[in-house]
């Protein structure tokens, strides 16, 4: 029976682990050629490391309200830096002239306002998203 309850734990672990990066909700501009994106490619993406989608386009990633729950567990579990760390890290790279930082949004309307004007536009809202315009897709974040 003890070995039947540790196979079930370790079942368990694994299929929540594997569910965790779906609870974040992405959107992309659908100008952006992309609807797929592995966790490595979108911290490279909010690090300042992936600059440019596969077709040229700049890529310019944002995010809404940095307290929320879902918004702070991404840069803890994905980014690996809570978000006074990631602060920080971007400081220091504007500083010595690396990059642009993400752009921080208002709130959910903004963001998709954001992502609508701009081609290259990637986001990460701080819940699920019910409605989209034309030109926005969600974005699907693999592990």
């Amino acid at each position: 029976m003890k070995k039947h309850m540790q196979f079930f734990a370790v079942i368990l672990i694994f299929v929540v682990s594997s569910l965790a990066v779906a609870d974040y909700h992405f959107v992309v501009n659908k100008k952006a050629g992309i609807t797929v994106l592995k966790e490595s490619e979108i911290k490279s993406i909010f690090l300042g490391r992936k600059t440019m989608w596969e077709n040229g386009t700049v890529i310019l990633p944002c995010y809404s309200n940095p307290e929320e729950g879902k918004i702070a567990e991404f840069f803890f579990s994905i980014v690996k830096k809570n978000h006074s760390r990631f602060i920080r890290y971007w400081n220091k790279r504007l500083f010595s002239g690396q990059g642009k930082s993400p752009l921080i949004v208002n709130n959910n309307e903004e963001l998709l306002e954001y992502v609508r004007r701009n081609n290259g536009a990637v986001c990460l809202a701080s819940e699920s998203l019910s409605t989209l315009p034309d030109n926005v897709d969600l974005l699907i974040i693999k592990k």
